[in-house]
């Protein structure tokens, strides 16, 4: 036996169509109402953040200047106890697999070192390879890194360099290094 849901006395969903319900329908409009206030509202108060936003800031703030002293050009003779080394690094014994360059430089004291090759940027910070020699009161540091490279690079290649030994004081240098066959 079926049981029939019965409101107001008329089977569910079968309401004449003429009849409106006052309160109902009042409370209806009401929340119809209070609905599309908050969305103006809000579309309001958006509108509103986007024009604070551009007032306070209406072009972007030029960039902080550097540190207070620029960066010094020498030549490599004045910063490297050794001259740098660049060489093909190959994953297997085939002229076709030396996919890698990679670099060693060799400082006196210890540093921030990047270096660009072929406008390729390489930070010489690999663990394996980079290492503090020290002999006596003398130490040699000995930053060194990998760059990924789909194409050889020339036989000699331009290379420049950065170093930031920390407090402002940057040394920049230029060189020109042979491409050596094998790392390592």
């Amino acid at each position: 036996m079926a049981t029939m849901v019965v409101e107001a006395g008329w089977p569910a969903g079968s309401f004449p169509s003429g009849i409106r319900f006052g309160v109902i329908d009042a409370a209806r409009q009401r929340q119809r109402r209070r609905r599309v206030a908050l969305a103006v509202l809000l579309a309001v108060a958006a509108v509103a953040g986007l024009v604070a936003d551009r007032v306070r800031s209406p072009s972007p703030r030029p960039a902080a200047p550097a540190a207070s002293s620029p960066a010094r050009i020498v030549t490599p003779e004045q910063i490297f106890t050794q001259n740098p080394y660049m060489g093909m690094v190959c994953r297997v014994a085939s002229p076709s697999a030396c996919d890698r360059i990679g670099l060693a430089v060799f400082l006196s004291r210890p540093a921030r070192v990047t270096a660009t090759v072929a406008g390729l940027a390489l930070r010489l910070n690999d663990p394996t390879w980079s290492i503090t020699e020290r002999n006596g009161a003398h130490a040699e540091y000995r930053y060194a890194g990998f760059l990924e490279s789909r194409e050889p690079p020339e036989r000699s290649s331009a290379v420049s360099f950065r170093m930031d030994f920390g407090n402002g004081n940057i040394v920049i240098t230029h060189d020109q290094l042979i491409v050596e066959p094998g790392w390592g």
